[in-house]
């Protein structure tokens, strides 16, 4: 595969390469890099192993809380290649796809250059900043899928990069569906944003309570800059049904019962057509 894609970038018999291994325990992604003294080429490939065995325990909670994940390695490449051209069709931006290795499972995919938005709501939630224009623009783009019939299905910032231009990557799209669960797209994100902001020694730091004051008012105006702009792009429905008990049970074990409340609230305020923001 390597010889092959090097062949395609235009190198010759002599070249060098390094892969690096990417992504969560999911995906099996690494990212390689093919270079001589001329060019320097970039690929992602993207494995699609069994999903089995005990490191699967969370998505087995999510099936039967509140998703109900594809776990077939073929259907689920086959998914991120049609949610690729879907995506591109509907005039939002991915990752071009170079080729797939079908007898590995593999997927070849062009390297993305930008920042996980997963950092930019990171520092909004610590209060290290109040810029939410990428969360933003990132609520209008799922509100566009959306309008157009296509749920992304895992809407968590770490899948999302803020591109050289500014622009809205989407890239995992291999739970990718037409016609579906659309208020767990809203649901993940937010719920998974709060996660992990406590530890159990956050109590004993200095500071304790304002760092916490801190996150609290982080994670509303994440949630209100999301919502406001989904709303102004796809309207009210989806964030209604985005209340049902079924889409926070899942996080029970990673988001604290305040940031839990807190969220929800935020939620039930852009559920009504009036004006939310105060």
């Amino acid at each position: 595969m390597i010889e092959e894609l090097a062949r395609m970038s235009g190198f010759g018999e002599t070249f060098e390469y390094e892969e690096k291994k990417k992504g969560d325990f999911i995906n099996s992604t690494k990212q390689l890099e093919v270079w001589d003294e001329e060019r320097h080429v970039k690929f992602i490939l993207k494995h699609f192993p069994e999903l089995k065995a005990a490191k699967w325990a969370l998505l087995n909670m999510w099936s039967l809380a509140a998703k109900k994940f594809n776990k077939s390695p073929l259907s689920r490449l086959n998914r991120e290649v049609e949610g690729v051209r879907r995506v591109r069709e509907l005039g939002m931006k991915t990752h071009h796809i170079i080729g797939v290795a079908l007898d590995e499972r593999t997927l070849v995919t062009e390297y993305v250059e930008g920042v996980p938005l997963s950092v930019f709501v990171e520092k909004v939630v610590k209060g290290e900043s109040t810029d939410t224009h990428d969360i933003e623009a990132y609520a209008r783009v799922l509100g566009k899928l959306h309008k157009a019939g296509l749920v992304y299905g895992d809407t968590k910032p770490q899948n999302v990069l803020v591109g050289k231009d500014g622009g809205i990557e989407l890239l995992d799209l291999e739970q990718a569906v037409e016609n579906g669960d659309m208020a767990w797209d809203l649901a993940e994100f937010l719920y998974f944003s709060a996660t992990n902001l406590e530890s159990d020694d956050d109590d004993k730091k200095p500071h304790a309570k304002e760092d916490e004051g801190k996150k609290e008012v982080g994670v509303k105006l994440v949630a209100d800059s999301f919502l406001e702009a989904y709303r102004s792009e796809n309207g009210v429905e989806v964030i209604a049904k985005a209340k049902d008990l079924r889409y926070f049970k899942p996080y029970i074990p990673v988001v604290s019962r305040k940031m839990m409340g807190l969220i929800r609230d935020e939620i039930e305020k852009y559920s009504s057509t009036g004006p939310a923001r105060a």
